[in-house]
């Protein structure tokens, strides 16, 4: 497998709080679906809107630190750190506020 696909389900096993044998569905479901980091994956916001295509991924193959994305005719950037995966294959969540991301 990929190591840019294995670095972010890494970086989610890591930030997921241990728990016994109960674990939710919605974090087993985050957990198993690595974020896809490439050019055109659309990222939306956690409350669905959406902010834009993915230009280009920021950082080495193996540790992005961000993704340029094209949002109203501008390229902002999005830190990997807000992204995760939304279960839907090509789109990506930010848990940033659109205002936010300039």
């Amino acid at each position: 497998m990929n190591r840019a696909r294995l670095l972010p389900l890494l970086a989610a096993l890591l930030a997921t709080p241990a728990v016994a044998e109960e674990a939710s569905a919605p974090v087993a479901a985050t957990a198993s679906a690595p974020v896809q980091l490439r050019s055109g994956v659309l990222v939306v916001t956690s409350s669905g809107r959406r902010v834009g295509l993915i230009d280009r991924v920021v950082g080495p193959n193996d540790a992005p630190t961000a993704v340029k994305v094209i949002k109203e005719m501008q390229i902002v950037q999005i830190p990997v750190a807000t992204l995760t995966a939304s279960g839907v294959k090509g789109r990506v969540i930010t848990s940033m506020a659109y205002s936010d991301i300039r």
